[in-house]
């Protein structure tokens, strides 16, 4: 099998367990593995898929197997792109020393803190207001003011 079809793999079992909040013990205990298997599953290591231990992985964690395998693919497209975005920065990270491990977790830490690359990140949108002659116009606007506080 293909090394990035076995971390592909081994990234939805990690996906479908850490959303099940099981350990690797406790999945490991599920498919007759040790943890340290398990995670060498997940990490893509397993050079050749057993499909019958596939099936067993399936079952644990509530998958279909052909999902698992990527034979019956039922995510979107734009699930696709995340998932295969996640592999190939996974792919990167692991071809990293210790070092350029902890410079990466650190800038991508870093990236979280600028409102332009979060996910809800807000647009910043300008107003122009017509009526700002009118007497009551300027209590109005301190009025939204005070609501946009409390979004």
């Amino acid at each position: 099998m293909n090394e990035n079809i076995n971390k592909d793999i081994g990234l939805k079992i990690f996906n479908a367990r850490k959303n099940l909040k099981m350990t690797r013990s406790e999945l490991g205990k599920k498919v007759g593995l040790h943890e340290s298997t398990v995670k060498r599953y997940e990490d893509g290591q397993i050079k050749s898929l057993d499909i019958e231990k596939m099936k067993e992985f399936a079952q644990a964690l509530n998958l279909d197997t052909t999902e698992l395998l990527g034979w019956n693919d039922k995510s979107n497209s734009k699930e696709k792109n995340k998932n295969n975005s996640h592999t190939i920065l996974l792919n990167d990270f692991d071809s990293l020393n210790d070092l350029g491990k902890r410079e990466a977790l650190k800038r991508v830490k870093e990236l979280t803190f600028v409102p332009k690359y979060q996910n809800n990140a807000v647009d910043t949108i300008a107003a122009h207001n017509d009526y700002i002659d009118n007497t009551d116009e300027l209590s109005k606007i301190n009025e939204d003011i005070e609501d946009m506080k409390n979004w």
